[in-house]
């Protein structure tokens, strides 16, 4: 019975070393974004650098929010909507995350203008088209 304990003990020790090497792997290859765009419904745009540290009032389409950008993070600090769950979102600093607030129609997501034109310029192949009648 002490073999298959220690044996227990190994697979998860080595388990916990595979994840701890997979986080390890993930941060350091986290693509740090270099902008916010701001979207209110769907339409106008906006573009503040991260490297712009303030607060910034958004008009939505029922109040205003607040987005606050700090150390090159943002974060929705306030919020007119009724439910306030964009103001938990969190703070969003990597290319793609986002923060959206429904109610008042906005979306600020982070941008990397080098990283997405490195996805344009790759050559990659087209597998399919999806399209209508022809």
């Amino acid at each position: 019975m002490k073999k298959s304990i220690r044996k227990d003990i190994v697979l998860i020790g080595l388990l916990l070393m595979a994840g701890l090497v997979l986080g390890l792997i993930l941060l350091l290859t986290k693509k740090q974004g270099k902008s916010v765009e701001i979207h209110v419904t769907g339409a106008d745009t906006r573009i503040i650098p991260l490297s712009k540290s303030g607060s910034y009032e958004i008009q939505g389409t029922n109040g205003i929010n607040v987005l606050v950008i700090e150390n090159g993070k943002a974060h929705m600090e306030e919020a007119s909507c009724p439910d306030g769950i964009c103001m938990g979102m969190g703070e969003i600093d990597s290319a793609g995350q986002s923060i959206i607030c429904l109610p008042n129609e906005i979306v600020v997501v982070v941008t990397d203008p080098k990283a997405d034109a490195e996805i344009i310029s790759g050559s990659q192949e087209i597998d399919a088209v999806a399209g209508g009648k022809q």
